[in-house]
């Protein structure tokens, strides 16, 4: 008899602790959304600041990927999204 009233006590113990745990998690799902993130994170990357001409330019002269990189402080994927659409710099 004591051991069923024990279970059941313990049962609504982790009922509630569900339920507490599900709201704390809509919460913040709520929060991130409001905040325009994801999972707490901001949606996107952070933006590499480089002059996109400038590496543009470098490949034009004959420079590697690795080398304009380099020489500009950037990754090798930055370069090749610069100098993938050089036309739009010119806007």
């Amino acid at each position: 008899m004591f051991r069923d009233a024990v279970i059941s006590i313990l049962a609504v113990i982790a009922k509630q602790e569900r339920l507490g745990l599900r709201e704390r998690v809509l919460a913040g799902l709520r929060r991130t959304r409001e905040t325009g993130t994801r999972s707490g994170r901001p949606v996107g990357g952070p933006k590499a600041v480089f002059r996109r001409d400038l590496a543009v330019e470098l490949r034009r002269l004959g420079k590697s990927l690795s080398q304009v990189a380099k020489l500009l402080g950037i990754s090798v994927t930055s370069v090749r999204r610069a100098c993938q659409n050089p036309q739009e710099l010119i806007q």
